[in-house]
C-alpha cells in the first residue's frame, strides 16, 4: 500500500506539472489567455488549472492533478510573460 500511494503521488505531482506547462503554453501563445482547464484528460488521468492574470503581470497558475480518483496534488506558480523573451517563472510550489 506504501509503495502503491508513493506512485500515485508521484504520478500526481507529473500531471499537475503538465497542466502547468500547457498554461505556460497558452500564455505564450496568448498572454491574455485564462480560461484555464477543468478535467482536461492527460495519461489517462485529469488536471485542472485556473489562471489569473495580473496587469500586466505577474500571472499565477494553479493546476490541481487528479490520479486514481482520489490522489491530489496542487502547485502554483507565477510566471511573468513579457514580449518575445522566455516565461519568467518567479516561484514553483507544491500547496
Amino acid at each position: 500500500q506504501i509503495v502503491r500511494n508513493l506512485q500515485y503521488s508521484t504520478r500526481a505531482l507529473y500531471i499537475a506539472e503538465a497542466g502547468v506547462e500547457d498554461a505556460i503554453y497558452n500564455l505564450k501563445l496568448n498572454k491574455n489567455w485564462n480560461t484555464g482547464f477543468t478535467n482536461k484528460v492527460f495519461a489517462g488521468e485529469t488536471y485542472t488549472v485556473t489562471v489569473t492574470n495580473g496587469f500586466p503581470n505577474p500571472i499565477i497558475i494553479d493546476s490541481v492533478s487528479t490520479v486514481s480518483g482520489s490522489f491530489q496534488k496542487h502547485l502554483r506558480v507565477q510566471v511573468i510573460i513579457s514580449g518575445s523573451k522566455p516565461p519568467a517563472i518567479d516561484y514553483w510550489k507544491e500547496i
